[in-house]
């Protein structure tokens, strides 16, 4: 399931529809200010959001991965990362 602020579910539909695939479902709304729709999970991913919200947003997202994540899950995050003052 992808999710994204109500906003960008247009892009994501058109996505969708161009991929054509039986196995894509309608993106969630998820929004890191409001609770989460969702209940417990095997995995996590997000890509590129860190480095676009703000510090309190990066620990709500914390505590929806503490709160949804199983704990057998897997979180997976990928994007722009300084290690030592230089992009990765």
């Amino acid at each position: 399931h992808t999710s994204d602020r109500a906003i960008n579910h247009e892009g994501i539909n058109l996505w969708h529809r161009e991929a054509n695939l039986t196995n894509l479902h309608a993106p969630l709304e998820l929004d890191l200010n409001n609770e989460w729709p969702i209940d417990k999970v095997d995995a996590i991913y997000t890509a590129n959001t860190f480095h676009i919200v703000s510090w309190q947003l990066v620990e709500r997202f914390f505590d929806g991965v503490k709160r949804h994540l199983n704990s057998d899950g897997m979180l997976c995050i990928y994007g722009p990362f300084k290690y030592q003052g230089e992009f990765t």
